[in-house]
């Protein structure tokens, strides 16, 4: 994520607000399908203070 993180600020000289990042998902396939409904409720939460 640094190096992301370095690309879109130094690079593209974007600032970066907020962020969102979905862990877990590929290791516990379980619960993939939560993880990722949980990590886009942030998203959709994240884009509502734009």
């Amino acid at each position: 994520m640094n190096y992301m993180r370095a690309v879109i600020k130094n690079y593209f000289g974007f600032e970066i607000i907020d962020e969102v990042i979905f862990e877990g998902h590929a290791q516990d396939p379980e619960n993939a399908a939560t993880i990722i409904a949980e990590g886009l409720k942030k998203v959709n939460e994240t884009a509502a203070k734009l």
